[in-house]
């Protein structure tokens, strides 16, 4: 028992504790505000801010990152706000939005077998 140091987790420069997600890029000159994943799952989430890109130039560098990276990346552009791509059996969602003037993308990953799971019983 002790005290949790919670200000260490949400520090006001540099990135949160955790890990990006495997095979995908992060958005330049970006720090991590979030990153989680569940142990034994297939699912994981990371978040970003500070990048000095606006919300297209985002969505057009993960694009073509992710298409440098061998990734199959959905480009409907019905979907000006989020982007979707699959490689290997593994999907992608990035998000991109806006909050106090600054960019928030957030990436969510999971295996092609999780998405195909129901999601309650029959």
């Amino acid at each position: 028992d002790g005290t949790l140091p919670v200000a260490a987790f949400f520090p006001r420069a540099g990135d949160v504790p955790g890990t990006d997600v495997p095979g995908v890029p992060r958005p330049p000159a970006a720090r991590r505000l979030l990153s989680a994943r569940e142990e034994g799952t297939p699912y994981q989430t990371a978040i970003y801010t500070d990048t000095p890109l606006t919300i297209a130039e985002t969505a057009a560098f993960f694009s073509r990152e992710l298409s440098l990276r061998g990734w199959d990346v959905d480009t409907d552009p019905r979907h000006s706000s989020s982007l979707f791509a699959s490689r290997a059996g593994v999907l992608v969602v990035i998000a991109f939005g806006e909050k106090s003037g600054k960019v928030v993308t957030t990436v969510l990953s999971t295996d092609g077998q999780a998405m195909a799971m129901p999601l309650a019983p029959p």
